[in-house]
């Protein structure tokens, strides 16, 4: 009987340390969980206050045009705020216009019953240097009077969303390679004297930041035939080409490697990227390559489409004349043949101020000069 009466004390015990283990190895669980948790919440809470600190539409109190559209990202649907949160976004913190038809409208060249010719478009607004850049885009393309050509090589072909207008200017680079730092249509875009930058005075050039542009572009495979983030970060983000890369031109018959003056270019005026026209679109377009963006509704949802072969800015990196253009069909291709409509494209400097207007083509907004 007492040796029952052990078994029975001993099985007690063990039960007892058992329930004990169970519990404590319950808790530490537990408490590992809870510490888990909490930091995932003490992530996300530092990633909404880091997002809500770089939300410059809520922080900005100023006058400045930026600070002006930005604002407007609280109410216009167009108006994309490209942060972590936003699906196939650059993540560049940038806000880009995306759409038919956004309010983005400006009138740079005149103060008042603003000409076509004066009137641009609002691309989106870029932090550069820790300061918020309105990026413009000419709303029609240039003339020959315009480039202040004496050849008026002009085409009456193409019909544009604004105007029709029939006088486009189809310009022809008799270059021999797609360097944009020696190109013909970089040096007519940034000459004050007998290029584009003569129409403004003086008070309006000062308006413009000089800024670099990322003129290195990349292979087909790595812009052309991908999704427009892909495309983006291939062509001006993260992944761009670097200098000393060897992957500048590299075919079987010719071999370069990356230098500044092919990735790099420091102007007043340029040209637009693919990524810039792919991301005017709206967003569920996103996911399409940039070959495919020909597709009719996603043509008509891109205020950038204009229906016009049209010059961009990068260059294919596998070839010493190729360059990107946008295709009268809405698509991105390549090519090396010339005669292509030009849209001018700069950025102004941060503190340029609000005058007037709402954005819309009859009330676009007014610069204060």
């Amino acid at each position: 009987m007492k040796k029952k009466n052990g078994f029975i004390s001993i099985s007690i015990i063990y039960t007892f340390f058992l329930v004990f283990l169970m519990t404590l190895i319950f808790i530490i669980s537990r408490y590992t969980d809870a510490r888990v948790l909490l930091k995932v919440v003490k992530n996300d809470a530092k990633e909404s206050l880091d997002i809500a600190k770089n939300n410059y539409h809520n922080n900005c109190n100023d006058n400045s045009l930026s600070c002006i559209v930005a604002k407007t990202y609280n109410t216009d649907s167009n108006l994309y705020f490209h942060n972590s949160l936003l699906l196939n976004g650059a993540n560049d913190l940038s806000y880009r216009f995306a759409g038919s038809n956004p309010n983005n409208y400006v009138c740079f060249g005149a103060s008042s019953n603003c000409p076509l010719t004066n009137m641009y478009r609002i691309i989106g607004l870029f932090k550069i240097d820790g300061n918020y850049h309105v990026k413009l885009i000419k709303a029609e393309y240039v003339t020959s009077t315009e480039l202040d050509l004496v050849n008026n090589s002009t085409t009456s072909s193409s019909s544009t969303k604004i105007t029709n207008r029939t006088n486009i200017h189809t310009f022809t680079s008799s270059d021999i390679n797609n360097n944009w730092l020696i190109n013909s249509i970089n040096t007519k875009l940034n000459n004050t004297i007998y290029g584009f930058l003569k129409n403004f005075t003086e008070s309006w050039q000062d308006l413009i930041y000089k800024n670099n542009y990322f003129v290195g572009g990349n292979a087909v495979s790595l812009i052309k035939n991908q999704n427009v983030l892909n495309a983006y970060n291939n062509e001006i983000g993260t992944n761009r080409l670097k200098e000393n890369e060897n992957k500048c031109v590299n075919t079987e018959a010719t071999f370069i490697p990356c230098t500044i003056d092919l990735l790099e270019s420091f102007n007043y005026v340029g040209l637009m990227y693919a990524s810039d026209y792919a991301y005017a679109t709206t967003k569920d377009a996103w996911t399409l390559n940039l070959a495919s963006y020909s597709n009719t509704i996603n043509k008509n949802n891109n205020w950038l489409y204009n229906g016009v072969n049209e010059y961009l800015i990068t260059r294919d990196s596998d070839s010493l004349k190729n360059y990107y253009y946008l295709k009268s069909d809405g698509s991105i291709d390549t090519s090396s043949n010339n005669s292509k409509a030009l849209r001018p494209v700069m950025y102004l400097k941060s503190d340029v101020l609000y005058q007037s207007g709402n954005g819309s083509f009859s009330n676009p907004y007014y610069i204060a000069i």
